[in-house]
């Protein structure tokens, strides 16, 4: 079973999926009460093990613009 835990906004919530078995867990970058600066989600993305897949969650943007966030925040897909 593959587990994602979405709408991250906080270090110790990274962690505490990371700790319950979370294989992923995603960052909202679409307009919500869970969206999260891509600043925020870098320095979150980078303390979590190599081994876990961060993802962003996108609504409604340019493909080249989705690229250049997922770079920004250093996530995986």
């Amino acid at each position: 079973m593959f587990i994602k835990i979405c709408g991250i906004t906080s270090e110790d919530d990274a962690l505490l999926a990371v700790a319950m078995g979370a294989d992923a867990v995603g960052f909202v970058f679409a307009p919500s009460s869970r969206q999260i600066a891509v600043k925020r989600a870098y320095d979150i993305s980078r303390r979590l093990p190599p081994e876990i897949l961060t993802v962003g969650v996108f609504r409604d943007e340019h493909p080249s613009r989705v690229i250049d966030l997922v770079h920004e925040a250093g996530l995986k897909a």
